[in-house]
């Protein structure tokens, strides 16, 4: 719907927007404590389960009022915030503000190309975005070395089109976790195997 969009829709999105991004503006630098667990930042002061809340219901609102005005243009918020992650370094308070100002900037460059491909007529933004993200998404997996694991595990990372990556993150984590404690019981199995046939 970008393409019949209008000012008086984007005077109708920009509250919620500029809302949304200011609640996760200002929780920057509290992600990037939680990110060394739930108990370290318990004790700094920081109140996890609070900050997830206000994190996600900002992110979801923002996010409700994008789609509304241009439909649904998916795996933005997969591509754009690993390339800050990638390019910039992994602190929240560069990732933030950054993927605001490189995801316009990426929607912009994605709207020109579909409507120079195949002029006059045009290309969906969400097919172009699609036909990125796909590919982009496996290649993420492999640089990190959890696409063995991924598919090991039979799936289950899930992620939203335009949460942020957010979510993504969050399954990323536990799909580490998950991995680590499997191989300490493996390494736990087989070393117990391996001393009791010694003896």
């Amino acid at each position: 719907r970008l393409n019949t969009a209008s000012w008086s829709e984007v005077s109708l999105l920009a509250p919620y927007a500029l809302l949304a991004s200011l609640v996760i503006l200002f929780h920057r630098r509290t992600l990037d404590v939680m990110r060394l667990g739930d108990a370290e930042a318990s004790s700094v002061g920081i109140r996890p389960q609070v900050v997830r809340l206000t994190v996600i219901i900002a992110a979801s609102l923002g996010t409700a009022a994008a789609v509304a005005v241009s439909g649904l243009i998916a795996f933005v918020g997969l591509i754009v915030p690993h390339t800050v992650r990638l390019l910039a370094g992994s602190s929240n308070r560069i990732v933030l503000p950054l993927s605001v100002m490189f995801g316009a900037a990426f929607l912009m460059f994605v709207d020109l190309l579909g409507r120079t491909i195949a002029s006059p007529a045009e290309i969906p933004i969400g097919v172009i975005t699609a036909f990125c993200g796909a590919p982009f998404f496996v290649v993420v997996l492999r640089g990190t070395g959890l696409f063995s694991r991924w598919m090991w595990a039979g799936g289950g990372l899930g992620f939203s089109a335009a949460g942020g990556g957010l979510e993504a993150d969050w399954a990323a984590q536990r799909l580490e976790v998950r991995w680590s404690r499997t191989e300490k019981h493996s390494r736990g199995r087989w070393g117990g195997g391996g001393r009791g046939g010694s003896g």
